[in-house]
């Protein structure tokens, strides 16, 4: 039961490591997209467009989070 809960939680630190990965990638390119001349950052500011924070985690919250999971 251990190795099986060991095992998913390894799967599922995989499974969000990725998606950030995506979503990160995606942010970035949003990002570059909306200061494009002309016409994407005209476009951008019409529809009040604004710049995305990619995600990140602190030191400490990576820290509380191995505690919990393993």
């Amino acid at each position: 039961a251990i190795a099986d809960a060991m095992q998913q939680n390894n799967y599922l630190q995989r499974e969000i490591t990725a998606a950030r990965t995506v979503y990160n990638s995606r942010v970035t390119q949003w990002n570059t997209d909306i200061f494009s001349w002309p016409t994407k950052m005209i476009v951008a500011a019409q529809q009040g467009y604004t710049t995305r924070i990619p995600f990140t985690a602190t030191a400490e919250t990576r820290e509380v989070a191995r505690g919990k999971f393993f």
